[in-house]
């Protein structure tokens, strides 16, 4: 029963999460210093993107999150049985612990990391050892790119 992995709802909040950053970029651009009302949206819009929406951490913990996430990745598509709600779980969670800076910093990278991640933990949850292996790869390649460019 993996019903919090990979769900509708789960990708429903990544879409309303990219659609909130891109309206916060795209009102950056109105001229709204005569109208109440469109400062009022913008500084909702500000808020949902704020840096204090996420957790900024250090390059060093980004690099050692990386590597922590890709070694869980990598032995559970090695044993696909071993891929239980925790254990993808557990992947998601360390993720969540240095994500916030990847955003803040690369948005392609945040992206095509949430990307992998969402590949590797609908894999995990049917056990499909090729796919869980093919989403590691892109994950790690997304590591790899975004760590030359961001060094720990």
């Amino acid at each position: 029963m993996n019903k919090l992995i990979a769900s509708p709802a789960r990708l429903g909040l990544g879409l309303v999460a990219v659609a909130s950053l891109a309206l916060a970029t795209g009102c950056g651009d109105d001229d709204d210093s005569a109208e109440a009302p469109a400062s009022a949206e913008t500084s909702d819009a500000s808020e949902e993107s704020a840096p204090g929406s996420y957790e900024v951490v250090s390059d060093a913990a980004v690099a050692s999150g990386y590597g922590e996430m890709l070694a869980a990745m990598t032995q559970l598509s090695a044993d696909p049985s071993s891929a239980d709600e925790a254990a993808l779980e557990g992947v998601h969670e360390t993720w969540e612990s240095f994500e916030g800076t990847v955003k803040q910093n690369d948005s392609d990278a945040y992206l095509a990391s949430e990307e992998a991640l969402d590949s590797f933990l609908e894999a995990g949850a049917d056990q499909d050892a090729a796919a869980m292996a093919a989403a590691t790869a892109k994950m790690s390649e997304t590591a790899a790119t975004y760590l030359a460019a961001h060094p720990g």
